[in-house]
């Protein structure tokens, strides 16, 4: 009877060099916030997650990674949140938070109290 013997090469073997590739293509990519995002790869599958500021870019993230040899499947989890939230543009967010209070107040936005 002849021993099992596994495969010279499997998909599991390719995972620390996709996950490597996968880092390299998005840290390299023109979106700099790819750079955030992290990848687990197991038979076959990469998975990636993270935040990013619009679906366009969750997608270029997707359509990189979907290229790499061994990865027969990508699990897109990466989460889009306006940039604002993300940690990115934060310039001006309590003065448009402020902005919108005031204009709650009185119609047309005019909180004085003078009357008549």
């Amino acid at each position: 009877m002849k021993a099992y013997r596994p495969a010279e090469s499997t998909d599991d073997d390719l995972g620390p060099e996709v996950i490597r590739q996968a880092r390299d293509l998005l840290s390299h990519s023109a979106y700099s916030e790819l750079s955030w995002i992290i990848s687990s790869y197991h038979r076959g599958v990469l998975m990636l997650q993270g935040r990013v500021s619009s679906r366009y870019i969750k997608q270029v993230a997707q359509e990189l990674t979907g290229r790499i040899r061994g990865v027969h499947a990508v699990v897109n989890e990466i989460e889009v949140r306006p940039a604002w939230e993300t940690g990115r543009e934060r310039k001006g967010v309590e003065t448009m938070i402020s902005d919108h209070a005031a204009t709650l107040g009185e119609p047309g936005g005019d909180d004085s109290s003078e009357k008549g």
